[in-house]
């Protein structure tokens, strides 16, 4: 694997602490919540997948940045549902 694909991931991997703590205590929808956390495990394995193979493929990283634009959807639908 290479230093751009490490540092790559490393920072896919930031996103997922990112999002938590962004989440973190927040009151929100119970099935926003749930679509959330199972984007987010999905999103977790991919990523262990690619760092214990020391490699990714151009659909794993489709993948990966299908599952980010979703977890960013429900953040936002989660962050403005609990303005309401």
């Amino acid at each position: 694997m290479s230093d751009m694909d490490i540092k790559r991931l490393s920072a896919k991997q930031k996103r997922i602490m990112d999002w938590e703590s962004a989440r973190a205590g927040s009151e929100v929808d119970p099935e926003l919540t749930l679509q959330f956390k199972e984007l987010l495990k999905e999103y977790r394995n991919l990523l262990a997948k690619c760092w214990q193979e020391e490699h990714f493929t151009e659909p794993e990283i489709a993948e990966i940045e299908n599952l980010e634009a979703r977890i960013d959807q429900i953040h936002e639908e989660s962050r403005l549902a609990s303005r309401h």
